[in-house]
């Protein structure tokens, strides 16, 4: 709904001159911070996903490496 508004927006403004620039332009800022904050999220939550990988990756390898030398000891 809201990228409906803002091509009818950029419509009334580029063609009729009827719109507002201050208003069109406020939209464009809303939106890409909309946008951002979104990217920044899914990004802050891939490092941690990733990083949460990697923890467990090590302490499993850490796992089987003492195993393997209290197998040995034994």
């Amino acid at each position: 709904m809201t990228i409906i508004l803002i091509l009818l927006n950029y419509w009334m403004w580029m063609s009729t001159n009827a719109g507002n620039p201050n208003y069109m332009w406020f939209q464009c800022l809303a939106y890409m911070v909309f946008w951002s904050l979104i990217m920044q999220e899914f990004l802050m939550a891939v490092m941690k996903r990733d990083k949460a990988l990697r923890m467990t990756e090590k302490l499993m390898a850490q796992a089987a490496k003492a195993d393997g030398e209290s197998t040995i000891e034994k």
